[in-house]
């Protein structure tokens, strides 16, 4: 179900006010750009910096788990397409119509996936890029649209190959990132509403 981009906004600050407090939270994906997509919200989990190593991230991610699932996240049911340092798990938030947030909604259930992602690792940059990149720019979000819409079109519609052929796409809007260079850091009217 597709709600509107106010609506997953409104989630996202509902779910940020009731997760783990000691993680950072940060909207990415389809849902936060906005543009149709699955109508799932997909939130990074952001635990500190550390020496990069692979026993750190477990250490980290081994906390986070427990908080999050104390919290009433269940693991990914596809727990293969992820390395244990980088485990996703799912909530569904159940939406009313008639709520004061989702006045104009239907009700409904909507998934969460929630990742867990070393904060201002190459991963977060590059999500962020990509959020902030469509967001400051109407015509390559049509683009996206139209190229998301052609994939469905040629029958791309089983999960894990639909993301793959999507990836394409977000790698060339990526050719231009570096960790070191933020083009949109000065756009404070995106940052501030994500960060």
């Amino acid at each position: 179900m597709e709600l509107t981009y106010q609506s997953y906004h409104s989630i996202v600050e509902w779910l940020k006010m009731r997760l783990p407090c000691a993680y950072r939270y940060e909207h990415f994906g389809s849902t936060a750009i906005p543009i149709a997509g699955k109508g799932v919200v997909d939130i990074a989990c952001l635990y500190p910096a550390g020496d990069n190593s692979i026993s750190y991230k477990q250490s980290q991610v081994d906390q986070a788990l427990s908080a999050l699932t104390a919290f009433g996240c269940e693991w990914h049911h596809a727990k293969d397409l992820f390395k244990p340092h980088r485990p996703r798990v799912d909530i569904g938030v159940l939406i009313e119509h008639g709520d004061a947030l989702f006045v104009n909604e239907q009700t409904a259930q909507i998934n969460v996936y929630i990742h867990l992602i070393e904060a201002y690792s190459a991963e977060h940059l590059k999500q962020r890029y990509f959020r902030q990149r469509l967001l400051l720019s109407p015509a390559l979000c049509v683009q996206y649209i139209q190229y998301k819409a052609q994939l469905i079109e040629q029958g791309h519609t089983e999960h894990q190959v639909y993301g793959e052929a999507k990836g394409r796409f977000v790698k060339q809007v990526l050719q231009h990132f570096s960790t070191g260079v933020t083009p949109f850091e000065n756009h404070t009217k995106y940052r501030n509403s994500y960060e």
